[in-house]
């Protein structure tokens, strides 16, 4: 993390020398969780010409964790992902007032280690640990549209990645002790299932000392992959390939007070609220993961 905000602030430092016009949908925001733990989220776009083609690089990360306790056998399973995507190239109508929509293609790059820990008893209490490295490569188009300046105080954006063709890789270690006396490895890789983002964006200028922006997003994401698990064969129990197939739909909404008197870097300062829903399943059964409640602070230029 430290790396990656030398890295910004460097990006931001010589994105101050253009007008705040080049900077627009450039944002740097920190979210905080309940454990006092603090996630980077970053998009800087690089304006070409006279900001009809632009370039970007984005980053995100997020975590989850859930608990399962049947009142004798009990798991925890903790989730920690990183998002990072190179937006290569994007077309852009720029007026000043009214629509806007905007055209690109993107390579994303997503890695998602999940661990679980926990116990469960078959002749006697057996321990269980199982650590999973997902890395997800994926081309994507980043279609927009926008309304900008509606009625002088509004603006409006509504976008999407679609992402036709992604490529996963596992690389997944697991234990079952002592009822299964080796370690169980899955490595293989395989094309995914079509996944998407659809992202909504709304400032409000309020004539004030304080502008609201709002932001949420829905991000549809199938995997499939195979894992060494445990199974009864010949008497016995031991690791076999099994295929598993997840779902993670994701919803976030953000609400966030900005002041507009002053800039960073063609940005203004905000802080604000967010709130995270998760949606999983694993072979067709629920995932419970804890929604999230963060707070957020940093700079942003939407519009």
């Amino acid at each position: 993390m430290k790396h990656l905000l030398n890295l910004s602030l460097a990006i931001l430092s010589t994105s101050a020398l253009y007008s705040a016009d080049l900077t627009q949908r450039m944002e740097l925001t920190f979210l905080t969780d309940s454990d006092g733990s603090v996630a980077p989220q970053l998009f800087v776009p690089v304006y070409w010409g006279d900001g009809e083609l632009y370039s970007a690089i984005g980053y995100n990360s997020g975590s989850s964790m859930s608990v399962t306790d049947d009142g004798t056998d009990k798991t925890l399973s903790a989730s920690n992902q990183y998002h990072l995507w190179l937006n290569l190239i994007n077309y852009q109508t720029t007026q000043k007032k009214g629509f806007n929509y905007s055209a690109g293609l993107v390579l994303d790059y997503k890695n998602i280690k999940t661990s679980e820990f926990g116990t469960f008893t078959y002749s006697g209490i057996n321990k269980v640990e199982n650590n999973t490295n997902l890395d997800a490569y994926s081309t994507a188009i980043n279609l927009e549209i926008s309304y900008e300046n509606l009625l002088n105080i509004l603006s409006l954006r509504l976008g999407t990645y679609i992402s036709p063709y992604t490529y996963l890789s596992v690389n997944q270690k697991t234990i079952y002790d002592p009822l299964i006396s080796n370690e169980g490895v899955s490595n293989g890789s395989k094309p995914q299932d079509l996944a998407y983002t659809v992202t909504f964006d709304a400032y409000l200028e309020t004539g004030f000392f304080i502008d609201i922006s709002l932001n949420a997003s829905y991000e549809h994401l199938p995997l499939t992959y195979d894992v060494a698990a445990p199974s009864f064969d010949g008497g016995k129990f031991v690791f076999k390939d099994v295929e598993y197939k997840t779902i993670d739909n994701t919803a976030q909404v953000s609400v966030k007070v900005v002041s507009p008197l002053i800039t960073v870097a063609g940005m203004k300062p905000m802080i604000g609220y967010s709130y995270i829903k998760y949606d999983s399943t694993l072979n067709g059964i629920d995932l419970e993961y804890a929604d999230e409640n963060r707070y957020l602070f940093g700079f942003e230029n939407k519009f």
